[in-house]
């Protein structure tokens, strides 16, 4: 049975990996992502009013360096979740993503690796590993990290 983090998420889909890893949170890590999930997610869920899929959520140390990820990263103490729509278009969720943004808390956001402006997947960081919330619109590419200082990336 799914154990429930908020009303449309659940501990299974915040901790399921590919890697060939111990994926199992901490218990600090298992309260990081129910407030990632009660508030965060669920506030963005129900503002788009459609499925979110997660990607990437929780990521014990083992998976975080399998997969690349940066030391410092929030997937690893449960404050953050790579996220796409569930029905695959990515623009109007992109929009509804940063619409969200204006009037919620969170500590980044970053489009990961767009094509013409809409990315490929959105990552969601609640707090970083100090519980701070930096309120950063970031984009990706090539591995690194950049402002989005151009307002191409808030579609019309």
């Amino acid at each position: 049975m799914a154990t429930k983090l908020s009303k449309n998420f659940t501990l299974e889909e915040l901790t399921v990996t590919s890697q060939k890893a111990n994926n199992t949170p901490t218990a600090e890590a298992k309260k990081h992502l129910q407030e990632l999930c009660t508030d965060c997610l669920q506030s963005l869920r129900d503002f788009y009013g459609k499925g979110i899929s997660i990607n990437s959520g929780y990521r014990s140390a083992a998976v975080n360096k399998l997969v690349g990820g940066s030391n410092t990263s929030a997937h690893s103490v449960g404050y953050a979740a790579d996220t796409k729509p569930s029905n695959g278009d990515m623009r109007p969720y992109q929009q509804t993503v940063l619409e969200w943004a204006k009037t919620h808390k969170f500590d980044q956001i970053i489009l990961e690796y767009p094509t013409n402006y809409v990315a490929r997947w959105i990552h969601i960081g609640y707090k970083n590993r100090a519980g701070a919330q930096r309120r950063q619109i970031l984009y990706t590419t090539n591995g690194k990290s950049y402002p989005t200082i151009t307002n191409k990336f808030y579609l019309k």
